[in-house]
């Protein structure tokens, strides 16, 4: 994940949606593969789901105004909201005392096993969020159209301010599909009226079943499959790469900077592929999104102010931001910054190195310019640049010893924000140029220029043994309890065993080298010889 410095968190790259009227919309959200389709409040933002999200029932979330609220002496802006969720039955399991099928007779059927609720789902994300004072009303049944509906409401207290949550619940013939609408109580008595317009224009539509993919390898059924599912948040669509190496999810209608995008994308990967050539063909297909504008991205990616982008591991998506109110060159720079980190993930068989080398490598890439088949190396990343920090930090003490930022974990690291992305990238640039012969020979040992390549070769090794170790742990459980392990579950590995890795990985690197005489020319290499 990609952070902003501090210069760049002004309003103008935070716009609020303009003052809204609360009335329903003529705009419909569609869901043609659960059958229904309903309308929602007037000018609201459809916003896509994450994988995640998905997976824990949300099949769509609406955002609304900022409404001001005040407590005390106090004002408070809070985001009104609509979220979708899909409650399926459980499968329930039937115990017996037979020993001939382990003492578990079957599962039941899904329609008629018990279905989550929206107040449990509510209680838990409670929980979460810390929400205190959390109190449900009596439930009111309605009936609309051809359903009988549930009305409940909820209300909370976020720290800050009191919030309604306004809850109508449809039963449909094999799950329950509920309307979560988020409004500040201050203001609920205006918006009410809203959301029950729009919970009784929810009608059933034919359905269609979902686009699936039968082979991961086939480009065309997963550009299908991501058309499909981009289909179902108004304004966005899919955009084919050449090489097939990505497919492109966006809102924006720019055709040109859209150009802009996949030819830096196509060109990043190729500089990648040189730097750390791959012994095995990659040919995973992974989802490049990029969002219109600021509010779309932090929405989407639950962010707030200060990150530019992000690379999900555990989805392999790669989430940018059209930076067009304040400069694309940014945009540009962190999306080559997490194609990078996109690109490792599967290079080095998923291993996690410390963040000096991820986030270091991310704004060396991001800071390149490419011109026809050039790829040309620069200090400073367009529309952010790490050098006048990293040269103050240097100026001041006030940097991180060489030899603990190396060794430490991604808390620690993280915790001097921006401090630690300045000075990771300046040790990157400088093992980068002086493998390159560009640093000068008074502040270059050779054996400085083994300190990449034997990090990650230790660090990738360590990581491969581990996941066999933990895949054959995988089945001996599985074994134990009578059956087979199809090798689709998710492989973990302890903090324990991480750090283990790591520290390897640094002894065959860094354990090489005079780390008080390295420390010595780097500071001389960025305050004398690193040129904007």
């Amino acid at each position: 994940m990609l952070w902003l410095a501090a210069a760049l968190l002004v309003p103008a790259l935070a716009p609020q949606l303009p003052a809204q009227k609360a009335q329903l919309g003529a705009d419909w959200f569609t869901d043609k593969h659960n059958g229904y389709r309903l309308r929602y409040p007037d000018e609201w933002m459809a916003v896509p789901v994450q994988p995640r999200e998905a997976g824990a029932g949300v099949v769509a979330q609406m955002d609304g105004p900022s409404l001001a609220t005040r407590v005390a002496n106090q004002s408070y802006d809070f985001r009104a909201g609509l979220t979708i969720m899909k409650f399926e039955a459980s499968q329930a399991v039937t115990e017996t005392d037979a020993e001939a099928d382990g003492g578990l007779r079957g599962r039941v059927d899904t329609a008629s096993g018990t279905r989550d609720s929206v107040e449990s789902h509510l209680k838990q994300m409670a929980e979460w969020w810390q929400l205190r004072d959390f109190k449900p009303a009596e439930v009111e049944e309605l009936s609309f159209k051809d359903f009988q509906t549930k009305h409940q409401e909820f209300s909370a207290f976020t720290g800050d301010v009191y919030v309604l949550f306004d809850t109508f619940t449809f039963r449909l013939d094999d799950f329950d599909v509920a309307l979560v609408y988020l409004v500040p109580l201050e203001h609920a008595p205006k918006w009410q009226k809203v959301f029950g317009a729009s919970a009784r224009s929810f009608e059933r539509i034919v359905r269609t079943a979902a686009v699936t993919v039968t082979d991961e390898k086939d480009y065309g059924q997963l550009l299908a499959a991501a058309a499909d599912e981009a289909a179902r948040t108004a304004g966005w669509r899919v955009l084919e790469v050449p090489s097939q190496r990505y497919i492109l999810k966006t809102s924006s209608k720019d055709e040109k900077f859209l150009k802009a995008i996949v030819e830096r994308l196509e060109a990043s990967r190729n500089l990648f592929e040189r730097d750390f050539p791959p012994s095995k063909p990659i040919d995973h297909v992974s989802v490049v999104r990029v969002c219109s504008n600021l509010e779309e991205f932090h929405k989407y990616g639950k962010t707030g102010g200060g990150v530019a982008g992000w690379f999900n591991p555990g989805t392999t998506e790669l989430v940018i931001v059209d930076f067009k109110d304040y400069d694309r060159n940014l945009t540009y720079g962190v999306m080559t910054h997490e194609a990078f980190h996109q690109y490792c993930h599967f290079l080095f068989d998923e291993s996690e190195a410390h963040r000096w080398f991820d986030e270091g490598h991310g704004d060396y890439y991001g800071a390149f310019e490419f011109k026809g088949n050039k790829a040309i190396c620069h200090a400073n990343m367009k529309g952010e640049s790490r050098l006048v920090g990293i040269r103050d930090q240097i100026r001041n003490d006030s940097f991180t010893p060489i030899g603990r930022i190396i060794r430490q974990n991604h808390g620690e690291w993280q915790s001097k924000g921006v401090a630690s992305y300045e000075q990771s990238w300046s040790m990157i640039y400088m093992l980068r140029r002086g493998m390159e012969g560009e640093v000068p020979k008074r502040l270059w040992r050779t054996e400085y220029a083994d300190i990449i390549p034997e990090y990650m070769r230790v660090l990738h090794e360590g990581f491969v043994k581990a996941y066999e170790e933990a895949r054959e742990e995988q089945k001996k459980n599985a074994a134990a309890e009578g059956r087979e392990s199809n090798g689709s579950e998710e492989l973990w590995i302890s903090e324990r065993k991480k750090e283990e890795i790591w520290d390897k990985a640094i002894a065959a690197s860094w354990g090489q080298v005079d780390l008080e005489e390295f420390e010595k020319h780097w500071k001389e290499y960025v305050l004398k010889e690193l040129k904007d």
